[in-house]
């Protein structure tokens, strides 16, 4: 019987040939670690909502979103991170660290400057039965020399950030994390762990991005949002894409050109070559 061992991020991986069986036979070994991948569970109203975040705030956002993973499963916080009722909303407490965009990253005045900038900004959900607005964080606090903010979510977000009434999608938050663009992020929170195609109006997915204002030809949000999007998914993701543009129906161009380009259609693609083994393994068992 031979056999050979791969470490493989969070997991080891021993694969042992049986010469009796005649195949190979795969054993995992999940090892604990701090900086061990984990799936998120993310509200579908957070998913779809309209707002237009840095990368930095995006972080914020993925944070919040872990800290409430916790409470989800009745499981005790790192002792890094805190959540507690407060006067003016829900005191969340997270290590800066957190934060940052890996161990070379050390912009903290970037961290200052995106809690400045959401205090300013609104986040909007709208379906056919429902709008909500309301902005994001309250007096939030950074102690110099210190590891830790400290800042106040507003009531409405976190009811919302725990409200599943619309759906949820679940994704790897180290895959989440890792992209360098916003567009990345919110495209693959949309198709993340989805099978069936998806079709998203283009004016509903500028307002999703907040791009209401930019981009007025097609040809344009495609080149500057789509198509680097999904070459990053591409690239990193357990689940990419490829899309169609859908076009006006029951109308004549009398040009003679193409009809109006009013839609897309993105279908999923699972690649299993980049999905985290260990969460793999996990969910199985």
């Amino acid at each position: 019987m031979k056999y050979k061992e791969e470490d493989e991020g969070n997991v080891l991986v021993k694969r042992i040939y049986d010469e009796n069986l005649g195949h190979e036979i795969e054993q995992v070994l999940l090892k604990d670690s701090k900086n061990t991948n984990k799936n998120i569970i993310q509200s579908y109203i957070i998913t779809a909502a309209k707002y237009d975040f840095s990368l930095y705030e995006k972080r914020i956002l993925f944070r919040i979103v872990e800290s409430l993973q916790y409470l989800l499963k009745g499981q005790k916080l790192d002792k890094n991170f805190s959540i507690k009722h407060d006067f003016f909303g829900i005191k969340i407490v997270l290590p800066i660290s957190s934060l940052l965009m890996g161990d070379s990253d050390t912009h903290h005045t970037k961290i200052k400057k995106a809690f400045l900038s959401l205090l300013k900004k609104e986040i909007f959900y709208e379906d056919n039965n429902l709008w909500k607005a309301c902005t994001i964080v309250i007096n939030p606090e950074l102690i110099k020399y210190s590891r830790t903010v400290t800042f106040c979510l507003h009531p409405m977000i976190y009811e919302a950030l725990l409200d599943f009434s619309k759906g949820y999608r679940k994704y790897e938050l180290k895959t989440a994390v890792s992209f360098n663009t916003v567009y990345s992020i919110r495209l693959y929170e949309l198709i993340s762990g989805q099978h069936k195609s998806l079709t998203y109006t283009i004016n509903n997915l500028k307002d999703i991005f907040k791009l209401e204002n930019k981009y007025k030809r097609i040809n344009d949000f495609i080149s500057y949002v789509i198509e680097p999007s999904k070459r990053e998914l591409d690239l990193k993701s357990p689940y990419t894409f490829t899309y169609q543009l859908e076009y006006e129906k029951d109308r004549i161009n009398f040009k003679g050109g193409r009809k109006k380009a009013v839609g897309i259609t993105f279908t999923p693609v699972y690649q299993s070559k980049n999905r985290d083994k260990g969460l793999f393994y996990k969910d199985k068992s």
